[in-house]
């Protein structure tokens, strides 16, 4: 199997580019003619390798925390910072710490986080 970089004309008149393995040229085609959305198949070429190339992840830095009070319903955020240097690590576990709601006031005992 060898990586290969398509060029196709969709249906509604739009160029696009798409890669995926397959066995040849010929069946990088039929594969790319199998997608509902391509009228044609305009070029096809095997990726050459980059020796110097590497994949890498984009890292997410936190910037707030948003909630939704238990008392009031209300839905806000809070600053990730000002949060940080209250709890400390323990922040980025969850079931730790509490806040104070910013439309009724009252007291919010932090549960369970999630990362979106």
């Amino acid at each position: 199997m060898k990586v290969y970089e398509a060029t196709c004309l969709g249906h509604d008149g739009t160029e696009g580019k798409f890669k995926a393995t397959a066995e040849s040229v010929e069946a990088m085609k039929q594969r790319m003619l199998e997608f509902p959305g391509v009228k044609e198949v305009k070029s096809v070429e095997e990726e050459v390798p980059n020796p110097n190339k590497a994949d890498y992840t984009i890292c997410s830095k936190p910037d707030h925390i948003n909630l939704v009070c238990p008392h009031c319903e209300w839905d806000f955020d809070l600053s990730w910072n000002q949060l940080y240097e209250q709890i400390g690590n323990e922040l980025y576990f969850g079931n730790h710490g509490e806040v104070e709601c910013d439309y009724c006031t009252q007291t919010i005992v932090l549960g369970d986080c999630e990362y979106d």
